[in-house]
């Protein structure tokens, strides 16, 4: 819980600058300043960071059909590996 207030505290603190800069009034909305100064979102951030993850591991991401013959719905999904499988991995 902590390590999300802090992303909540820090969003805060990043749109009361921008309020600050730009001289917006608290109650008014600063997304429009954010795509005027150029500065990306927290959301934005994290789906950057996303994308370059797996850009940089694509060929070690496998899809669920690569795991298993099931002709499910979720077959073209990304397969996660359960986090006991990553931690006890024989490398």
């Amino acid at each position: 819980m902590g390590m999300i207030k802090g992303m909540y505290e820090n969003i805060e603190y990043t749109k009361k600058v921008i309020r600050m800069m730009t001289g917006l009034k608290k109650r008014e909305s600063c997304n429009r300043m954010f795509k005027e100064l150029g500065i990306l979102t927290v959301t934005s951030l994290y789906v950057l960071e996303l994308l370059c993850y797996m850009k940089k591991y694509r060929g070690n991401i496998l899809e669920n059909s690569l795991i298993h013959d099931h002709n499910t719905r979720r077959k073209t999904d990304f397969h996660i590996q359960a986090l006991e499988q990553l931690h006890f991995k024989k490398v």
